[in-house]
C-alpha cells in the first residue's frame, strides 16, 4: 500500500508539472495552446483515474469489522450438553460468552478468525503457561462421532472447528470465547481445540487470578480489530455469575488505565 501511495504520489506531481509546462507553452506562443494543454493535463487526468483505482476505491470498498458486546442475551447465552472431554450431557447447565463480529464495510469479509491474544492476572501481567489461542465461530458445527467402545457420541474438535468464516456486508456471527459450567466449579473453558500443546486451554479463576483476556479479528482483506475487556466472577458458585466488561487496553506487567466503557459500547 505504501508503495502504491508513492506511486500515485509521484503521477500526481508529474501531471501538476505536466499541466504548468503546458499553461506555460501555451502563454509563450501566445494565447491558448489546445494541443499544450491536452499534453499538460493528461498525465494529471491519469493520475486521478490511479488515485481512484488504487486508494479511493479499495478504502471506499474495503470491509469494516465492528465488535459488539453486552452482559446480556444473546451475548451470554445458557445451553446444556457439551461437558468435560466432549461427551454431551443433557443435565449438564452451561453459559456461554460470545461476541458479535459483523461487518459494516460494502465488500466481503473474506476468512476472519478470531484470536484470544493474551491473559492477563489482576496485576496486568501476562500469564506464562497462556499461548494465543484461535476461537470457535458458533457458525461453524463440532463433528459428532461416534464410539464404538463407549458406544456413547463424543464431539469431535478438530482443525475444522476453527475454520475462519466470510461476511457479506451487514452479515454478523459470534464469536465463543468462553464457557463456564454448573459441574466445573470455577473453571473457565476456552472456546477452542483441547489438542494437547503444553499451555493453558481451561483455567481455574481461583489458581490463575486472570482477570484481563485480550481479542483480536483478523481477515484476508480487512484490517486486525483488537479489543480488550475484564473478567469479573465475585460468587464463582453461580456459574453464570461471570462478566466481561470492555476496557481500554493495558500494557503487559501494568494495570489499564482509564475508565471502563460503557456496556455494549463499540
Amino acid at each position: 500500500m505504501k508503495d502504491r501511495k508513492k506511486l500515485v504520489l509521484a503521477i500526481l506531481v508529474s501531471g501538476l508539472i505536466g499541466v504548468a509546462f503546458g499553461y506555460a507553452m501555451g502563454c509563450w506562443r501566445g494565447g491558448t495552446d489546445w494541443s499544450g494543454w491536452l499534453a499538460g493535463t493528461s498525465p494529471f487526468v491519469m493520475a486521478i483515474i490511479i488515485f481512484w483505482i488504487e486508494i479511493i476505491k479499495p478504502w471506499w470498498l474495503k470491509p469494516k469489522i465492528l465488535i459488539e458486546f453486552a452482559n446480556k442475551e444473546p451475548f451470554c447465552r445458557h445451553a446444556t450438553g457439551l461437558v468435560t472431554e466432549g461427551v454431551p450431557d443433557n443435565s449438564a447447565s452451561q453459559y456461554h460468552i460470545r461476541i458479535r463480529v459483523q461487518n459494516k464495510g460494502r465488500s466481503l469479509a473474506k476468512r476472519l478468525r478470531g484470536k484470544l491474544a493474551d491473559l492477563a492476572d489482576e496485576t496486568g501481567k501476562s500469564h506464562e503457561s497462556f499461548d494465543p489461542v484461535y476461537l470457535h465461530w458458533t457458525s461453524i458445527e463440532a463433528e459428532l462421532a461416534y464410539k464404538e467402545q463407549r458406544r456413547a457420541y463424543h464431539f469431535r474438535l478438530s482443525m475444522d472447528y476453527l475454520e475462519p468464516i466470510d461476511l457479506n456486508p451487514g452479515e454478523w456471527d459470534y464469536l465463543d470465547i468462553f464457557a463456564t459450567g454448573k459441574k466445573l466449579g470455577d473453571e473457565v473453558k476456552i472456546s477452542t481445540t483441547q489438542t494437547p500443546r503444553g499451555c493453558m486451554k481451561d483455567f481455574k479463576m481461583s489458581k490463575t487470578k486472570a482477570r484481563y483476556l485480550k481479542i483480536t479479528i483478523y481477515g484476508e482483506n480487512s484490517e486486525p480489530v483488537t479489543e480488550a475487556y475484564e473478567l469479573v466472577w465475585e460468587d464463582t458458585s453461580k456459574y453464570d455469575d461471570i462478566k466481561m466488561s470492555r476496557i481500554e487496553e493495558w500494557r503487559r506487567g501494568t494495570e489499564p488505565s482509564g475508565e471502563k466503557l460503557r456496556e455494549g459500547e463499540g
